[in-house]
């Protein structure tokens, strides 16, 4: 009797340590690049106004994963933006595009070993650029701001690949007197051109 539950106490514990050393995320120590596509709905300043600079946009990732979980990486997005009509101006058309890079900390959550939660939190920089046509002619104006960021991804391996979804708020932050070419624009000289940012991502990890 001794000797069977002496088995079933090394047996659960074999059981018990093997599941915790299987249930190490698929990230863990890991450095992993990937390709995005994502949506950014504006909800800055004046957005009855203005055309959003955000959007369908493209971008990029790259990060490692160190042992404790700790998630840090960088990362490059380019958003579309789109287009407004000014008729009381005449034949007055105003577009906005961002280009956003930066570099992001998270933490890793393992749910099971091949799904991960990860919060983030990013800091960086964005230009805005203003592109406006008159009758047929276009000219465009650029400008730098400071960003930060704030959200989650859910992250699934299929190793070595792996695909996840991202959900974003972007406070960027820019002087946006240079912008006054696009008719309409009617922003203070610093303004805040947030966007809430929804993504979907595929990589490799190794």
């Amino acid at each position: 009797m001794r000797a069977t539950v002496l088995a079933l106490a090394c047996a659960g514990g074999n059981l018990l340590f093997g599941t915790s050393a299987r249930a190490e995320p698929f990230t863990q120590r890991q450095a992993q690049l990937a390709a995005a596509f994502a949506y950014g709905v504006y909800v800055g300043e004046a957005s009855d106004v203005i055309p959003s600079p955000y959007g369908v946009g493209v971008g990029g990732r790259a990060g490692y994963t160190l042992g404790p979980g700790l998630y840090a990486g960088a990362e490059g997005n380019y958003f579309f933006g789109a287009s407004r009509s000014f008729p009381e101006y005449g034949d007055v058309e105003g577009s906005l595009n961002i280009l956003h890079y930066g570099v992001v900390a998270g933490y890793d959550l393992g749910v099971n070993p091949w799904f991960v939660v990860r919060p983030v939190l990013g800091v960086g920089a964005a230009r805005v650029t203003a592109v406006v046509r008159v009758e047929g002619l276009s000219g465009d104006v650029s400008q730098t701001g400071f960003v930060l960021a704030a959200g989650a991804e859910a992250l699934a391996g299929w190793e070595p690949a792996f695909f996840g979804l991202e959900a974003r708020y972007t406070s960027f932050y820019v002087d946006t007197a240079p912008l006054d070419d696009i008719p309409g624009l009617e922003l203070d000289d610093s303004a805040r051109l947030d966007g809430l940012l929804f993504g979907f991502k595929a990589g490799m990890a190794f």
